[in-house]
């Protein structure tokens, strides 16, 4: 949910063609569809995440990064510790807000977790949006 709110402000501000958004987790089933309930919930706000399909970060992916949100300070941890060298272009996605919260995964929970989790994700890249254009170099 979080990578199609960005690509969507993104969108908004005429910045997609500039930077490339994609998501990846650090543990999981590669191939696995996105939730039902966060399907539904972004088709609403008419985003189609139907064809979304999840991935495991590679070490690739992590070097040619300018930002790697994190979700949860453990996905932090994971990638610095095999990666310790990129540890500098890692933000918990509330460090946006000057938070050190994580942002659970409300995955197999039911839609009003998705719901909360939404809201969630909305009041950080609407208060967090400049420092997240600015840690992009783009403000």
């Amino acid at each position: 949910m979080v990578m199609a709110l960005i690509r969507q402000k993104l969108q908004e501000a005429g910045l997609s063609e500039q930077i490339e958004v994609r998501s990846a987790g650090t543990l999981g089933l590669e191939g696995a569809t996105a939730s039902r309930h966060g399907v539904e919930l972004l088709a609403q706000r008419g985003i189609d995440l139907s064809h979304h399909r999840s991935r495991l970060l590679t070490l690739q992916e992590v070097e040619k990064a300018d930002l790697i949100l994190v979700m949860e300070e453990s996905h932090r941890q994971l990638i610095s510790n095999r990666s310790p060298e990129y540890l500098s272009k890692i933000l918990l996605f509330h460090e946006l807000v000057e938070e050190k919260s994580n942002l659970s995964d409300p995955y197999g929970g039911e839609r009003d977790e998705y719901a909360a989790t939404l809201a969630r994700i909305d009041y950080v890249l609407d208060a967090g949006w400049q420092r997240l254009l600015a840690e992009l170099g783009r403000t």
